[in-house]
């Protein structure tokens, strides 16, 4: 398998070593030819030690001569073996966070690729139905069959259930111009599918069956919703800003917000639950009353 060009780009882990162990002899070479006396730098601040010793010339005269030497101090020493460690792990860090730059850009590439495929594999399916199977009828022709149009759902479902926020967009987009999912007699009920999360803004979805669909955390802003079904919707956070909703039929929608940290915790199911809790509790709780609340006899 051919690797893709971002692989190709990365920094192999036996050139990172090379690089690293290089870095620390030459660090190391030279740090060590700045202690000699001879060096510059930190042999100047080094230990200075300063002997001096009498000898007679040959005159007879006494001569003091003084002999100084340089001796490295303990943190040239430490100096000597941090340096080239240093050295090397700095080119270590840096090769790592480039590979791993690298590594995520394949990622996406690679996720976006795997999402171009589901698309283009969708939009194949659902052409080899329209033009093979009749799933789109012609004029004067009857309804396409029970099973097609079954099938046609189901991928429709798979395959929005497979594709990211940004690829939702043209499935939905194609079912709508093909006048799959009309309001008044949809050809296509996509009740449930996973449309959460979905970059809508913008679409024209002008009367559209959209009942019982999953628009949580979906933009649609600006979109054209008018005259729309959105019966049983799940529209939990998703954002409505200037999207036009005349006449739209949103009963029993969901439109509270979305809490990230606990989903179910809005969702219609759970409200209802907990509502019919709360009457039944009110029930068992009312004949309490009336036993307390007996009329007094005189």
């Amino acid at each position: 398998m051919a690797s893709s060009p971002s692989t190709r780009h990365r920094i192999p882990l036996w050139l990172i070593i090379t690089l690293a162990l290089f870095v620390m002899i030459v660090l190391a070479v030279t740090f060590r030819g700045v202690l000699t006396p001879a060096g510059m730098g930190l042999g100047r601040v080094s230990v200075t030690e300063t002997k001096t010793t009498h000898t007679t010339n040959e005159a007879g005269q006494k001569v003091d001569i003084a002999r100084t030497t340089q001796r490295p101090t303990p943190w040239d020493a430490l100096g000597l073996l941090v340096i080239p460690l240093a050295g090397g792990l700095i080119v270590t860090i840096v090769s790592h966070v480039y590979n791993k730059r690298q590594r995520e850009r394949e990622e996406a590439v690679q996720s976006l690729s795997a999402q171009d495929e589901i698309l283009q594999k969708y939009l194949d399916q659902m052409s080899d139905l329209v033009v093979k199977q009749g799933l789109l009828p012609r004029p004067g022709d009857s309804e396409p069959k029970s099973h097609i149009r079954h099938l046609a759902q189901a991928r429709t479902i798979a395959a929005l259930l497979g594709l990211d926020g940004e690829h939702k967009r043209r499935p939905l987009k194609l079912l709508y111009e093909l006048e799959f999912i009309r309001k008044d007699n949809p050809i296509l009920e996509i009740k449930n599918a996973g449309l959460d999360g979905a970059n809508l803004s913008e679409l024209t979805l002008h009367n559209a069956c959209l009942k019982c669909i999953d628009l949580r955390l979906s933009d649609l802003k600006g979109a054209d919703l008018e005259g729309s079904n959105l019966y049983l919707a799940d529209l939990r956070g998703s954002d409505l800003r200037r999207s036009d909703l005349k006449g739209a039929d949103l009963k029993e929608a969901n439109l509270l917000p979305y809490d990230e940290r606990d989903p179910e915790r809005w969702s219609l199911h759970n409200l209802k639950k907990e509502l019919n809790h709360s009457e039944s509790s009110e029930e068992k709780r009312a004949p309490r009353r009336l036993k307390w609340a007996r009329p007094l006899q005189i």
